[in-house]
């Protein structure tokens, strides 16, 4: 009988829990080491002996396992090499092995993920409480980019292959809902997700993929106050080559199918202010504040407070009938209100009469179901 690798030093953290689970890699050659990470057979048909019905059931019939009856063992007690179907069914690191010693059908010890800082092998450089390590599809060690699950207790290199080793790491998968200020995430070049939620509903009355709200109930003090649902700090932009996309908030919106319904709304962005507060002169209450405060060194006159682009090219897209739309039913003084742009380019005084002519052009805007036209004319006269 092959002996049995474990990691047990004595150097184990108090709150690590173990499970004995079978080692059933997709890849039936695949040798499991200690130190690994392992995902369940979440989506397995079959029980923790691979069996896909129990010949034995009450000693009178074959019994087909099926969906409802919890037969299926495999998906609790069966782990395998991670991959993309079962990433999200991360069962731990392995603390040791088994008399087959690592290979398919081995029965193993694992570390379930809960907190606890665990020896864990990977092939990175990594350093205290900066490197994410994470699982992915097809590798087998702790790594980057991946799906994060862990990060790094201790500063080593271990990104040569002869150096691929152990390294402590605090391994929780839920603790990248929330980091500590103090900690510093480093991914490295891969491209990944620190957070990701994909939902679908048939909901038809409401639906919220996340439903945040914040009440303040305090009295904010004048300065330089910060507050609201969100706060993004986005520092160190990369120099890019074509489409490239940086914002603080990116929201996407994809539409299939034909809209329907009177009234229906549909907007990539969408802000509300309400309420029954009062407002003094002092105040100043907007829809959306667009504030664009650049101080370094501008190389490049296509600088914007609010840039608009349509490029709809579908079928029937010459029928979209304007780039800006005003509608309400309420009292305010100005649509629009340009203050502090007079000593730019922005705003700059007309200096005669000019006639209109076929070189001129209009901006077509419409106001409460009519259309109006703001013109702008090729010189200042």
């Amino acid at each position: 009988m092959a002996k049995i690798v474990s990691i047990s030093s004595g150097a184990i953290d108090s709150i690590a829990v173990t499970k004995r689970v079978f080692w059933r890699p997709d890849t039936e050659s695949t040798i499991l080491k200690v130190g690994q990470p392992v995902c369940y057979h979440s989506d397995s048909i079959y029980d923790h002996k691979d069996r896909s019905s129990d010949p034995t059931h009450l000693g009178l019939r074959d019994d087909t396992y099926a969906e409802g009856a919890q037969d299926k063992t495999a998906r609790l007690f069966c782990v395998e090499e991670p991959l993309s179907a079962n990433l999200h069914a991360f069962a731990g690191i392995c603390k040791s092995l088994g008399p087959k010693a690592g290979a398919d059908g081995d029965m193993i010890e694992i570390w379930k993920p809960n907190g606890a800082v665990l020896p864990v092998w990977t092939d990175q450089s990594v350093t205290l409480d900066q490197t994410v390590l994470g699982i992915s599809n097809g590798e087998a060690d702790l790594s980057v980019p991946g799906q994060p699950v862990a990060i790094a207790k201790e500063t080593i290199d271990r990104s040569a292959d002869a150096d691929n080793g152990l390294v402590w790491a605090k391994v929780d998968p839920n603790m990248f809902i929330w980091l500590h200020p103090n900690t510093t995430v480093d991914f490295g070049t891969g491209a990944t997700d620190v957070h990701r939620s994909i939902v679908t509903s048939a909901a038809t009355t409401g639906f919220a993929h996340f439903d945040v709200q914040t009440t303040f109930t305090g009295v904010i003090a004048s300065g330089n106050f910060k507050g609201g649902l969100f706060y993004v700090n986005i520092s160190g932009i990369p120099t890019a080559a074509g489409a490239t996309y940086i914002s603080a908030v990116h929201g996407q919106l994809n539409i299939s199918g034909t809209l329907n319904g009177a009234g229906l709304i549909v907007s990539g962005m969408m802000a509300q202010v309400h309420g029954s507060g009062t407002i003094t002169s002092a105040n100043i209450v907007t829809g959306m504040f667009i504030d664009l405060n650049l101080t370094g060194t501008i190389t490049t006159a296509n600088v914007s407070v609010l840039y608009l682009s349509e490029n709809c090219t579908g079928t029937g897209a010459g029928s979209i009938d304007s780039m800006i739309h005003c509608h309400g039913s309420g009292e305010v003084a100005h649509m629009f209100e340009f203050i502090g742009f007079g000593g730019g380019n922005a705003i700059l005084q007309v200096t005669g009469n000019t006639a209109h002519d076929a070189t001129d052009r209009c901006l077509v805007v419409n106001i409460d179901g009519s259309t109006y036209y703001i013109v702008c004319q090729d010189s200042r006269g």
